[in-house]
Order: structure tokens, then C-alpha cells, then sequence
């Protein structure tokens, strides 16, 4: 699967859902509260992981991550989901990933309905589980 991590990439991917009419969902996309503004625009719902930016610069995938990367997508108006990242185990820290988001500036009901009913709708088997 492509990845769009770097926000020139999530804006690629975002132009060509557009040209295509495509629907899209970005996990991941440690950028994305860069192009903020972008994602809501197109109405792209966001999967995070809730991992924390790095102290120092990293050249690696998570270059792009803010620490105010839920903030920002939240006051732009993204629906915002949060994932386990892309540990096997990590599900198990689903709560955990839900109180860090919800100390990044994500209101804690909402932080907490991220990863149950907001999760179970973006699947679409809201009315059965979450």
C-alpha cells in the first residue's frame, strides 16, 4: 500500500482522489496537520497513531509530526480517528493512544469515542458495535 506521509505527498494523493473521485482515508499521514486546512476542504477523514514527535529531528517517516498535530486537524475540522499504529500488539493501548491524543488537545469523550464508536463508524458497522 502507498504511503503519504510528507504533506507535498498527502497533497498529491489529495488532487488525485479529486481528479478521480476517489474516496480516501489517510492513516498515518504524520504531515498531515501541515495541510490541515487541505485535508478538511476535501472532507478526508484522518487516522492517527498517538505516538508523540520526537524531542529531536528525525529524518525518518516521522519528520512532519507536531506535538500540536491533533489540535491543528481538529480546529481545521478533520474527523479524526485514532489507530494503534502499526504495532501488532499495540491495540492492547488503544485507551493509552486515547489519553495522549486527548493530551494533545483532543476533548477526552471525543478522544475516547475515537477509537470506539468514531472507529466503528468510519467501518461503517456503527449500529452494531461501539
Amino acid at each position: 500500500m502507498p504511503e503519504a506521509l510528507r504533506p507535498a505527498d498527502i497533497l498529491n494523493v489529495l488532487a488525485i482522489a479529486e481528479e478521480f473521485n476517489l474516496a480516501l482515508l489517510l492513516e498515518g499521514a504524520s504531515g498531515a496537520a501541515l495541510v490541515a486546512e487541505q485535508i478538511a476542504e476535501q472532507e478526508v477523514p484522518v487516522i492517527l497513531d498517538a505516538e508523540s514527535p520526537a524531542v529531536m529531528y528525525t529524518g525518518g517517516r516521522d519528520r512532519d509530526r507536531t506535538d500540536d498535530a491533533v489540535r491543528k486537524l481538529v480546529d481545521a475540522g478533520v474527523k479524526l480517528y485514532i489507530g494503534s499504529g502499526a504495532s501488532v500488539t499495540a491495540s492492547a493501548n488503544l485507551a493509552w493512544h486515547a489519553a495522549m491524543v486527548a493530551g494533545q488537545g483532543l476533548d477526552t469523550q471525543d478522544a475516547f469515542k475515537a477509537i470506539t464508536g468514531g472507529a466503528a463508524e468510519l467501518l461503517g458497522v456503527d449500529d452494531q458495535i461501539g
